[in-house]
């Protein structure tokens, strides 16, 4: 998987070794062409609101609706493609 390009990551916010805000700070200072998608069970508006600010696309509270969640990726990958163009 190393050495491949990403359109879109989906992120918990709470992982073993790196925090999702971590991760998407990363993402950014890199200034990696991908589109970050937060979910986490345990978020607060405040950390939506600090997601959102270091650059996630969007946040969701666990467990997502399938279909928002579908929906949500079809239209960050649209608009990822026309960033890329």
């Amino acid at each position: 998987l190393l050495g491949r390009a990403y359109s879109l990551v989906i992120t918990d916010l709470r992982m073993p070794r790196v925090s999702g805000m971590e991760l998407i700070d990363s993402i950014h200072a890199h200034n990696l062409p991908v589109t970050v998608i937060v979910t986490t069970g345990h978020g607060s508006i405040s950390e939506a609101v600090q997601a959102m600010r270091l650059g996630a696309y969007d946040f969701l509270s666990k467990p997502p609706d399938p279909q928002r969640l579908c929906l949500l990726v079809e239209r960050a990958l649209q608009e990822r493609a026309l960033r890329d163009e």
